[in-house]
């Protein structure tokens, strides 16, 4: 005999079941966000490196090299290049519509210090490392 109050194992199962798949959802998207959040600060960092990098490069073109005539404003420091060297030295080369500018900078967290810098082929400080 079938009792009639009892429900079908389905209907028993269904709302736990919509529950935990509620909780796995929500759980996801919390991950995933917190995941971007800290991707964007560290590309914001990685960003604020390079441009204290470029900024440094700037002043030791205008002490070593005060007659090189680049563009000094930050904001086309876009086109700026920065290498992390291995070594943990930075490279810093200037858009080429400048001419072939390069400085190399030693230091970390944004506390850097000119060593080399070379504008076409003639160095103009070669501090030894």
């Amino acid at each position: 005999m079938k009792n009639s109050g009892q429900k079908p194992l389905v209907d028993r199962l269904l709302k736990p079941v919509l529950i935990v798949c509620v909780c796995i959802i929500v759980v996801c998207v919390s991950v995933i966000t917190i995941v971007s959040k800290k991707d964007a600060a560290q590309q914001k960092a990685a960003e604020d490196e390079e441009r204290r990098a470029i900024a440094t490069a700037m002043v030791a073109l205008d002490q070593y090299a005060p007659d090189v005539d680049y563009e000094s404003d930050l904001t086309t420091a876009d086109d700026w290049l920065v290498y992390f060297n291995p070594d943990g030295t930075v490279t810093v080369w200037a858009p080429a519509v400048y001419g072939k500018i390069a400085v190399m900078l030693t230091g970390s967290n944004g506390e850097y210090a000119p060593y080399f810098v070379s504008v076409d082929g003639e160095e103009l400080l070669n501090l030894p490392q």
